[in-house]
């Protein structure tokens, strides 16, 4: 197997790099914005090869964009598939995907996650550990669906949105682009853009 780029040298890169080994790619190389200075101590997971312009300049073709922030990981993700490269799509063994599912590229499934029929997750989003994604939600790029949260049937969540940890959406929910949801935090109406949402029910903050 080609080596993997993965850019991101915080703590999601130790994360993504585990995972990639898992998924075959064993041969890998780092970048990151901090080169030069970015020292490899405890909290880099490996010492970066160069920043985002090497790397964009690099012969390397596959990437993974180990950045949890999803702003940020829209426009470094944008920059490398412009350049030409291919975002790789990593799932972890234990997670459970439909067959009718569909994946885009960029995608990050981290342990024990569920995504049932006939979901569509677009490109660069994170699922994070045991989330769940029920029967024909729809995901748009760039979303982080923190561990535990649980998206029922039908939802709609649109790009850039922040899941919490152990959050839940009840069925048919649409939650616009850019909205934070706070961890815990139980949504039962659709939420406007750009906004951030805490509580049982949700409510904005």
């Amino acid at each position: 197997m080609d080596t993997l780029a993965i850019f991101g040298t915080g703590g999601h890169g130790f994360v993504i790099s585990e995972l990639a080994t898992l998924c075959g790619w064993s041969d890998q190389v780092f970048f990151d914005d901090k080169y030069p200075d970015g020292a490899h101590d405890k909290t880099t997971s490996h010492p970066p090869s160069g920043n985002l312009r090497d790397l964009v300049r690099s012969k390397h073709e596959y990437v993974a964009v180990a950045v949890g922030d999803n702003s940020l990981r829209s426009k470094i993700s944008q920059a490398i598939c412009a350049s030409g490269k291919k975002l790789v799509t990593l799932t972890h063994p234990t997670a459970s995907i439909s067959n009718s599912a569909i994946i885009c590229d960029g995608v990050q499934i981290l342990a024990n996650t569920v995504v049932q029929a006939k979901c569509r997750v677009e490109r660069g989003c994170i699922l994070n550990n045991g989330c769940i994604v029920e029967h024909h939600c729809k995901i748009g790029e760039y979303c982080h669906v923190g561990p535990g949260a649980v998206l029922a049937g039908g939802a709609i969540i649109e790009p850039r949105v922040f899941l919490g940890i152990n959050s839940s959406v009840i069925p048919d929910i649409h939650i616009e682009n850019d909205v934070t949801v706070g961890a815990g935090a139980v949504v039962v109406a659709n939420i406007p853009q750009g906004v951030i949402v805490a509580g049982s029910p949700a409510k904005v903050i």
